[in-house]
Formats: structure tokens, C-alpha cells, sequence
């Protein structure tokens, strides 16, 4: 091929890059947000070590939160060896994971189809449509991202293995899904996915406008033997994900969350889904679970809708078989995130659609683009029809992914366009607690209980903010609560105890801490605490030998060496004291109380 042959052949891939770099620029300038961000990267301590042969492993290992997706935690290592923690640079590195999947949709759908032209239109909307900017600009979201890149290449693999099939092919099929599944487990649906491609565009079960019954027994089976080993290869993904969150009480309870309830939001979550494609207004970052508040006959009239539509694609398909394919594709891909099965609290989520609206999006282009033919509207008004669309989801995204710069515009947007959100008042409570605003942060937190009543979260961080306003017996009242809904949860014991300490109640707090120790004796702030605790009591043998377990678990915290030296001034060691004095000067030279108890004792000779 010429040079000019190439540039052509590259055109549309180089088309959807731009595109998407342009309409996801705004995430170069935002940060990272309260919600997963923090736990998952800004603060996680494997991620801020950066990628080495350790971490790496870790992240082959890791089930951190339930969740077993090492691609998602290699590539925040990679991130963080390259820019550190600035969040511009891991949100860029997303954009370039979906801009990726976008152009390898275009390659397979172009390949499936020889349509070229819908295809990136399609893979053009899937790049710039508003629902996809929780996938892209949620740093801690990568998982999506790179779930939709082993997508696009599953679909091209599987695409050159229906052209001409070989057992090459057919292990980069494997592969390639294979990592698609370590990236995120959703990707279940991809085999069933396939065989409904082979039936529409590949036409390997028919010609691609016959009727269903055309399909050759014979041909049908072996399509559904191939697809054996890629099912063994999702349902061991879907089993690792369950064992995972079963073993980690992440699956409420049908006492908790009935069938019927269920049932009520997944029929909604479908037309909702729906209308956001259509008219993507009101995106949040978290909607909350109705719960059993879905009117049955609203669940009823939702579910009778999905049933009418999807008989109705059904019947068209020997004349529009990309509508049944596209409808089903949507219907299918969202099975595992709709709530039938509930892995988390949202009633749905604007990342679930990512790829599941592609289906759509097919059915809907294939759809236009007939009708335009049709009715022979000048292609000049039918190039214009997608500049517009384009242009229209263009801007919206831009808006969208600007939201997510900070958290706090982001959460009060949640509150904005949503009802009763008790995420987005935690999230904000959060905020503002770290801020000083306490007044607004108690209010937040006590209308996210008013919301959810007994939440340990909410309990848990509500405690601490009345402590810091110096009502420290009603904190100790709200840890109790908070305690009530998680009585092993070792950090808000280590916070009870500080907080019994503060109200002179030392040995209630040894008994907080010790307890806290008995269930994480890795916890570094409960063992410098419960030495806090003893020297208080005057057990200064027994302090010192929980300060020295502190410093073993974290031998570079001023604060350890800090309050050792306390301890040991108090009973008049004043040249060991002296040296841990200045060993917290050292690691931290501003440390100013350490300056003063240093001035006090005098380098061993007190004044």
C-alpha cells in the first residue's frame, strides 16, 4: 500500500483519537475524588511505591474491596512510576485507554459489517457520548476502559477468526477476552455476545437476513462447541468475582433486598438507561437504590415495554437484523450489573452502560441510515445529522467531564439531580470535615442517617466531627453506634479509645485499644495510642513496649518517636528522651513540640 493508501487507511482511527482527546481534554486539569480515588490510588500504599517486581505481584494477587482486577491495578502502578500523583497524568492515560477502545471498535465493527462509514459513526458516539464520562474521568474507573479495549479487540480477533478460522486466530480471540476478564468481569457476556454476531453481521449461521430457523443444525453446534472454552473462561471470572464478594458480606441478603425489588429496578434501570442515551441530562456519579419504593406498577409498565420492544425487533429481523442484534446486544452485555444480582448499593450506574449502550448505539445508526437512504436525503444532510449528533454529545461530555475536577462539584450535582442521595452527603460531609466547615459536616452526615439509619459510615465519621467540636461525649455515644453495625472494625475502636482519652476515661480507652490489637496488630496508630494510654496510667515499662512495636510497623513516624519521648521524660530519662526527641526532628524538621520538648530536657539535662 502507498503512502497515500495508508493515510487513508489510518484517517478514521486518527478521526476518533482526536475526537476523544478533544472532548476528554478538561480531565488533564482535574484531581483525584473522595469517592474510590483515595483508597484505590492517592493514598494506596502499594500504588504509591510505584510498579517494581513487588507491586506487580500484588497486583497479580490483590483482592482488595472484593475485587480481583489486576490489569486495572498494574496499569495505576504504571501511572504512578510516571507521574506520581498527579491526576492529570493517570486521567490523560485513561483518555488514551478509550480512545484506544473506540478505534479498535471501529476496526471490528468495519471488518464484521463492510460498512465503514456507520461503523465510526458508531464507534464516534460510543467515544463521545456523556454516559461514557464516569468510565473515563473517574481515575479509579480504569477498570472500564481497559475492559472496553479488550472488548474492541476480542470483537476484531473474533472477527478475522469468522473470516478464515485457525487455531491462531482463535487463541487471540481467547486472549484477548482473557484479559478483558482480568481488566473487569463483566466481559462475561462477551461468548453469548458472539454467538449473536455470528448470526448478525457474520452470517455464519445463515445469510445475514434469514430468517433464524434458517441456521443449519450442524453449523449451529459447532458455533456453540467453540464458544465452550471462552464460557469456561468467563464463568470461572464470574465464580472468582461471587466467592469474592460472598466472602466479603458485599452481596446484600433477599431478606434485605427482595426478588420482587430487584426485579422492579432492573426493568426500571433498562428504560432509564435508555433515556440517558437518548437525552444523557441528569448524569450522577451515584444513584441510590429504591429499594421496594419502585411502584409495582411502574416496574410492570417498565418490564412490559422491554418484553413489547424486544418481540418487536425480533419479528423484524429477517428484514433489519441489526436491530434485533443491536437491542439484544444492549439487553445481554448488562445482565451481570442490572441488580439481579446486587454486588453493590447504586440502583444503577452510568459505567455499567459503557459498553452494553454500543448495542444501541448500532441499532440506532443502522436504523437512521436506512431511513435516510430511503427517503434519499442528500448525503450532504445526512453528514450534517451527524456533525450535529456529534457536536451535541461533544459538548455535553465537556460540560460532564468537568464536573469531575473536584469532588465537591461533583457530589452537590449528585444531590442536584438525584433524591434522598446518601452517598453524595457522606462524600460531602467528608469533605467538608477535612476542610473545618464541622457544622456542615455534622449536617451532612446526620441527613445521610436520616437517610440510611444506623449506618456504620455515616456513624463513623459523624463521630470524630463531634469530637472535634469538643462534644466529645456524644462522639463517644456515636462511636458506640458505629460499633454497634461493625463491632470489629478495628480503626473506629483505635478512634473510640483516642476519643476516651481526650475524656480522661484512660482505662476504657486501654481496653478500646487492646481490643482493636487483638483484631489488626498491624494497626500502627492503635499500638502508638495504647502506649499513649499506658504512660498516661503510669505503666511506663508497658508503654514503651508498645511504642517499640509502632516503630517496628512504621519506623519513620515522627509522631511514635515524638511520644516516646514523652513518656519517657515523664519519668525522668531524660537523655533517651532527649534522642527520640531528636530523631522526630529529623523526620520531620517542623515538627514543633518535639523542638520545645527538646528545649525542656535540655539535650539530657533538663533545665
Amino acid at each position: 500500500m502507498n503512502l497515500p493508501g495508508r493515510m487513508r487507511a489510518l484517517a478514521p482511527a486518527l478521526l476518533l483519537a482526536a475526537l476523544t482527546g478533544a472532548v476528554f481534554a478538561p480531565t488533564a486539569h482535574n484531581g483525584f475524588i473522595t469517592l474510590d480515588d483515595v483508597a484505590y490510588i492517592s493514598e494506596n500504599p502499594q500504588v504509591l511505591r510505584g510498579l517494581n517486581r513487588q507491586t506487580a505481584l500484588w497486583a497479580l494477587r490483590s483482592t482488595e474491596n472484593a475485587n480481583w482486577y489486576p490489569l486495572r491495578r498494574l496499569t495505576h502502578l504504571a501511572d504512578a512510576s510516571l507521574f506520581g500523583m498527579w491526576a492529570g497524568g493517570h486521567h490523560l492515560v485513561s483518555v488514551a485507554w478509550h480512545a484506544a477502545a473506540a478505534v479498535l471498535l471501529f476496526l471490528a465493527l468495519r471488518m464484521m459489517t463492510g460498512r465503514a462509514v456507520r461503523s465510526l459513526v458508531i464507534a464516534a458516539i460510543f467515544a463521545v457520548h456523556p454516559l461514557q464520562v464516569e468510565s473515563v474521568a473517574w481515575a479509579s474507573e480504569r477498570s472500564n476502559v481497559l475492559a472496553g479495549f479488550f472488548f474492541g479487540l476480542t470483537l476484531l480477533t473474533w472477527a478475522r477468526y469468522a473470516r478464515r478460522p485457525g487455531i491462531q486466530r482463535y487463541a487471540a480471540a481467547a486472549l484477548s477476552l482473557a484479559g478483558g476478564l482480568m481488566a473487569k468481569p463483566t466481559l462475561m457476556t462477551v461468548p453469548p455476545l458472539l454467538v449473536l454476531l455470528d448470526f448478525w453481521p457474520l452470517g455464519r449461521l445463515g445469510l445475514p437476513g434469514a430468517p433464524l430457523r434458517e441456521a443449519g443444525a450442524g453449523r449451529l453446534r459447532r458455533c456453540l462447541l467453540e464458544k465452550v472454552p471462552l464460557v469456561v473462561l468467563a464463568a470461572a471470572s464470574g465464580a472468582v468475582t461471587l466467592i469474592l464478594h460472598q466472602r466479603a458480606g458485599a452481596l446484600p441478603a433477599l431478606e434485605a433486598l427482595p426478588l420482587s425489588a430487584r426485579l422492579g429496578n432492573a426493568m426500571l434501570s433498562y428504560c432509564q438507561y435508555l433515556g440517558k442515551m437518548l437525552w444523557p441530562a441528569g448524569l450522577a456519579v451515584y444513584y441510590p437504590h429504591r429499594g421496594a419504593d419502585v411502584p409495582t406498577g411502574v416496574a410492570v409498565l417498565a418490564g412490559t415495554a422491554l418484553v413489547t420492544m424486544t418481540v418487536a425487533v425480533l419479528v423484524q429481523w429477517p428484514r433489519r437484523p441489526w436491530l434485533g442484534a443491536g437491542w439484544l446486544w444492549y439487553l445481554g452485555m448488562l445482565v451481570p450489573t442490572i441488580g439481579i444480582v446486587q454486588f453493590s448499593s447504586h440502583a444503577m450506574a452510568d459505567r455499567f452502560a459503557y459498553l452494553p449502550s454500543t448495542g444501541c448505539f448500532l441499532a440506532a445508526v443502522w436504523l437512521v441510515s436506512e431511513e435516510l437512504q430511503r427517503l434519499r436525503v442528500p448525503t450532504v444532510l445526512r453528514v450534517a445529522t451527524v456533525v450535529v449528533t456529534l457536536a451535541g454529545f461533544g459538548v455535553s461530555t465537556i460540560a460532564q467531564a468537568r464536573l469531575w475536577k473536584e469532588s465537591r462539584p461533583l457530589f452537590e450535582h449528585a444531590l442536584a439531580v438525584t433524591r434522598d442521595n446518601w452517598m453524595a452527603h457522606l462524600n460531602l460531609g467528608m469533605i467538608d470535615a477535612q476542610e473545618g466547615r464541622l457544622a456542615a459536616a455534622e449536617a451532612h452526615f446526620r441527613e445521610t442517617l436520616r437517610i440510611r439509619p444506623l449506618w456504620f459510615e455515616a456513624s463513623s465519621q459523624l463521630a470524630p466531627v463531634l469530637v472535634r467540636q469538643g462534644r466529645v461525649e456524644e462522639g463517644i455515644l456515636m462511636y458506640g453506634q458505629a460499633l454497634r453495625a461493625r463491632p470489629k472494625d478495628a480503626q473506629t475502636l483505635v478512634n473510640l479509645g483516642a476519643a476516651l482519652d481526650q475524656a480522661g476515661r484512660h482505662s476504657e480507652a486501654l481496653g478500646a485499644y487492646r481490643l482493636a490489637l487483638s483484631i489488626d496488630p498491624g494497626l500502627t496508630e492503635g499500638q502508638m495510642n495504647l502506649g499513649n494510654a499506658l504512660s498516661d496510667l503510669g505503666r511506663t515499662a508497658e508503654a514503651l513496649q508498645a511504642y517499640a512495636k509502632a516503630l517496628q510497623l512504621a519506623p519513620i513516624r515522627a509522631d511514635i518517636f515524638y511520644n516516646r519521648a514523652l513518656a519517657l521524660e515523664r519519668v525522668r530519662r531524660f537523655e533517651e528522651a532527649a534522642r527520640d526527641y531528636r530523631e522526630a526532628l529529623r523526620l520531620e524538621p517542623g515538627h514543633h513540640f518535639a523542638r520545645d520538648g527538646l528545649a525542656r530536657v535540655g539535650g539530657g539535662n533538663p533545665r
